[in-house]
């Protein structure tokens, strides 16, 4: 699979190291040049500097030959309009996270079948580790 990661964050570095093992074509996309250089020291994956809200940017990430864009900022706001915007530019799936439980509402108006609630998503695992 073409995966694309937008936000070089600690999710998204532990994501496509995981990914990358299991033979995935990775992309990480971030606004922050100096971040990018730093994962590129650990990653063998691709990386595109840009602000992942801007269409072009995330044209360029190539959304016909991805197989799912997925939304991992630290700010739920910026994963939504990712989200929304990768859908609109063709992406065939598109999974934004939304730590803000009262986000989930705005996820769910958009009509994002999949997303992913971080706090949510540790609980539960933490609750069938019991």
């Amino acid at each position: 699979m073409r995966i694309i990661i937008a936000g070089a964050g600690h999710v998204s570095e532990t994501l496509a190291k995981q990914l990358h093992d299991e033979k995935h074509e990775i992309v990480i996309v971030d606004r922050s040049r100096d971040r990018l250089d730093q994962l590129a020291k650990n990653l063998d994956v691709s990386f595109l500097c840009g602000d992942v809200t801007d269409p072009a940017i995330l044209q360029e990430a190539d959304p016909g030959r991805s197989d799912v864009l997925i939304c991992l900022t630290d700010v739920d706001q910026t994963n939504i309009m990712c989200a929304a915007l990768g859908r609109a530019l063709g992406y065939k799936r598109v999974i934004p996270s939304v730590g803000d439980p009262r986000l989930k509402v705005l996820a769910e108006s958009l009509s994002f079948d999949e997303y992913i609630t971080p706090a949510e998503t540790v609980a539960e695992k933490l609750r069938s580790m019991l």
